[in-house]
This record gives structure tokens, sequence and C-alpha cells, in this order.
């Protein structure tokens, strides 16, 4: 498939692009939040026994338009935990601050095989649902390896 293309081609991006992410990281503070988190480095530990349900919201917009869905999922399944995660840390910080009744709030990893995998064995979700119409082939191929339903609710 288009699978090793598409990871030799981000490979290849990875190491044109590394001088400049790290002066960007460098000189614009934004960009450093969540960036650990992004590259499976400090992924949050989620307590309790089930496995949480899966939301990404892209930034604040997708955030906003969450909070009715998970009005509605914690209505039917008080007990489901949440989890929801952004791209943004503008998104980030509204998530944490208008989305009630959520377990955790976190950063979307970078689409590499390895930090993928490394965030779904960490949070091993029931399901994963996007909120906005993004394809990450490793993300979404993963998903699929390990028989996690994904959705799209809005694209």
């Amino acid at each position: 498939m288009l699978y090793p293309l598409y990871n030799i081609l981000l490979l290849i991006l990875t190491v044109v692009l590394a001088p400049v992410a790290c002066l960007v990281l460098l000189v614009h503070r934004k960009y450093r939040v969540g960036f650990l988190e992004k590259c499976g480095i400090k992924i949050p530990l989620l307590r309790g026994a089930s496995r949480p349900l899966w939301i990404h919201a892209v930034s604040v917009g997708e955030v906003m338009a969450a909070v009715p869905l998970i009005r509605e999922i914690k209505q039917r399944h008080p007990t489901l935990p949440i989890i929801v995660s952004t791209i943004t840390a503008t998104g980030n910080t509204t998530a944490q601050r208008n989305l009630k009744g959520i377990d955790q709030v976190l950063f979307f990893p970078f689409d590499y095989n390895f930090i993928v995998r490394r965030y779904l064995s960490r949070i091993q979700p029931c399901a994963f649902v996007a909120l906005e119409t993004e394809i990450w082939p490793n993300f979404l191929r993963e998903l699929n390896r390990q028989k996690i339903p994904a959705l799209i609710v809005s694209g």
C-alpha cells in the first residue's frame, strides 16, 4: 500500500525540517506546550478500570462543538471515562476549561508508528471519535490493527 511511502516521506520531512522546528521551539514558547506529549514522551496516565472513549477535537471550534456530544454521552453512559485530545494549545486550554465530565485532556500524538502505538497502549480506548475530517494514516491504521472502532461525527 501507500503506508511505506507515507512513512518514508514523513521521515524525510522530519529530517529536513528538524533544524527549523528546533529553532521555532526555542524561540516561540507557545509551540513547546504539549510537545513532549505529542512525541509520546509524557503521556498522561489514566486512572480507572474501564477503557475510555477517545474524542478528538482539533482546536477551539471542535472543542466547543464537542460540548453537547459529551453531555449526551455522559447522560447515557455516566460511568464511561472520556478523554479529549486536541492539536492546538488553545484547543487544549479550552477543553480543560469548558468540558465538564471528562476524565482527561491531552494532545494528539504526532503520526509516527512508534508514537501512535505508545499512545494507544497507554490509553487503550474502547473507541475513537473525531469531530473533524482529519486523516492521520498511521493513527487510523493502528486503530484498525487493534480493532478499535473509529468514526467521524462531523466532517
